[in-house]
């Protein structure tokens, strides 16, 4: 990683968001491994999958890793509707 990635990378870390981020990641993915309300987790690890996504578009010009976690996501919640039901109703 080089240029604008490495700049966008040093400011996300100096300024203490991706550690928010990784403590979110390892309290979602602990929720996912125990089986412990895994539709939450599906939706509260999208935004996050979204930033990926968009840091791969925009910033390193090329989709990468984001496009697989994002249709992965996207598949399970659709997978797991029927329990969003009463959000959107």
């Amino acid at each position: 990683m080089e240029g604008d990635a490495m700049a966008f990378m040093t400011l996300l870390s100096d300024s203490g968001y991706m550690a928010v981020i990784k403590v979110l990641e390892v309290v979602i993915a602990i929720m996912l491994l125990a089986q412990f309300k895994k539709e939450l987790a599906y939706i509260l690890v999208a935004p996050i999958i979204v930033n990926i996504m968009l840091f791969d578009f925009f910033i390193m010009g090329m989709p990468g890793m984001g496009v697989v976690l994002f249709a992965i996501d996207a598949f399970l919640i659709y997978a797991h509707r029927d329990k969003y039901m009463s959000i959107i109703s």
